[in-house]
């Protein structure tokens, strides 16, 4: 097992019912570890069940917490929402119930960890913070300092504390350093690449996604490889390399379809739907999304779905279904508003009040998309302000008409978007500030802006399949700039 021969090890560990309960106990533990690496996750859970029973049977509480923690992580991290929700529950009772067991400081915080992960996952993420640095404060293991810094990185990522993130990032890194932990260094550095893409350092975080997802093939991990790849994908959408995003993404879930109660298969769709909803294929993207909808429908609740249902919305506006994208997105706002998930409630937020703006609705309110996009701005959540931005310009000139003094706003958004490479931000966010400069009189201002929008359109466009191109080109805001270049002056 510890030499990543799990199928060498099975043939040695041949299951015997008849063996006393001491060896039976530890022989289960080892069984059940290298099935889990083999990927046959219900054999594993029947073995750890197995090794938890006899441990407690033989009162040998180290091996039975160690049982229950592979149990929980099985169940949460696998078993969709019902098995989170199990695992949850399981590992509360134990900690409150196996009282002796913490004398036994490392398999104790390896079953906060459990729980704390579990939480993250589950959107608590303020109640998983607290019970992760609990476990931090008490273990003495390098591994489980790693991976409890590493859950608590994802706590405050999906918060939108990212300095902080980063900071336990970085203490996790430097424990996996310091105990010799190769095999979760690919995780590390998904981890990494996350926090990059939150503060605008897309190239960066695709380029680090796609090194971790090296580093999982190379330690067979398919779990890594798969997140490695999805983060990269993820982040290479933000840059408009949308035809590198789709090879990515379709390559990681054909690695996940070998597990059919993976979260990386519906990350997987959700992902390829975004980069078809950006190029203008609008159809294969629904498609994506219906076939998500369908996996969760499996394994349950996930918090992609909150996601599923922004990209459902998109599509519905798209298309002019006003009540239809509404609708979603008050589903979407339901979950977000739980979580209070830093980049995607803004955004549904941001997405909302586009929909008013498109739709004519009253209820459109420039003032609460100008906090939002400042409110980005000052805590440097850069994809947050990108969309803020880009939706403050259109919604302020289609509902009012020009507004000078949004122009610096919109100018501050412009050079963040040229900053992180985010091409079609920048072709998006000129079109608007060119309207309002040739709103304003300025010309020639608004001329270089104009040009400037379609040399990148072009560029992005350039580097499209040439299905892909046609489809690009004729979205409505491609059209919109097209039309607006050939325009031969103020209307």
């Amino acid at each position: 097992n510890l030499i990543g021969a799990p199928s060498s090890a099975l043939a040695l560990l041949k299951e015997d019912e008849n063996v006393e309960p001491v060896l039976g106990a530890r022989r289960a533990m080892a069984r059940g570890e290298a099935l889990k690496q083999l990927r046959k996750l219900d054999e594993a859970r029947s073995e750890f069940a197995r090794c938890a029973k006899w441990a407690q049977m033989t009162t040998d509480e180290r091996l039975m917490l160690r049982a229950e923690a592979e149990l929980a992580e099985i169940d949460w991290r696998h078993g969709g929402e019902a098995g989170r929700s199990t695992a949850i529950e399981r590992v509360r009772e134990l900690l409150a119930d196996v009282r002796s067991a913490r004398e036994l400081r490392n398999e104790w915080a390896a079953l906060e960890y459990q729980l704390g992960a579990a939480l993250v996952v589950a959107g608590r993420r303020d109640e998983a913070v607290a019970i992760l640095k609990s476990a931090l404060e008490r273990t003495d293991s390098s591994y489980w300092k790693m991976r409890i810094c590493n859950a608590i990185n994802a706590a405050y990522y999906y918060l939108g504390s990212l300095h902080t993130a980063l900071t336990y990032s970085e203490l996790a890194w430097t424990h996996a350093v310091d105990g010799g932990v190769d095999s979760f260094k690919p995780r590390l550095l998904a981890s990494a690449a996350g926090i990059r893409f939150g503060l605008g350092l897309f190239r960066e975080a695709a380029e680090q996604g796609e090194l971790s997802a090296s580093w999982g093939r190379r330690l067979g991990s398919p779990f890594e490889y798969e997140a490695g790849l999805l983060a990269a994908a993820s982040d290479l959408v933000q840059i408009a390399e949308f035809e590198r995003a789709l090879a990515i993404v379709r390559e990681a879930r054909q690695s996940a379809s070998q597990d059919p109660r993976s979260r990386h298969t519906v990350k997987s769709l959700e992902i390829e739907a975004l980069a078809l909803l950006h190029i203008g294929n609008y159809p294969a993207s629904k498609a994506c999304i219906d076939s998500a909808y369908a996996k969760l429908d499996v394994i349950g609740y996930d918090d992609t779905l909150p996601r599923l249902r922004w990209h459902s919305a998109r599509l519905a506006l798209e298309a002019g279904d006003f009540g239809g994208a509404e609708a979603l997105l008050m589903l979407a706002l339901g979950d977000l508003e739980r979580t209070q998930d830093w980049e995607d409630l803004p955004g549904v937020q941001v997405e909302m009040q586009l929909l008013f703006a498109r739709s004519g609705d009253k209820r459109l309110d420039i003032e609460q998309l100008q906090r939002v996009v400042e409110g980005a701005e000052s805590r440097e959540l850069c994809p947050v302000q990108l969309r803020g931005t880009l939706a403050l310009a259109e919604a302020s000139f289609t509902a009012r008409g020009a507004r000078a003094d949004l122009i610096p706003i919109l100018e501050r958004g412009l050079r963040l978007a040229e900053r992180c490479g985010a091409r079609e931000f920048v072709w998006r966010i000129s079109y608007w500030i060119s309207r309002e400069l040739l709103a304003t009189g300025e010309v020639r201002s608004s001329a270089s802006r104009m040009a400037n929008a379609v040399r990148v359109l072009r560029g992005v466009a350039s580097e499209l399949t040439v299905q892909n191109q046609a489809l690009y080109l004729s979205t409505a805001h491609a059209q919109l700039l097209v039309q607006g270049s050939a325009a031969p002056g103020p209307s």
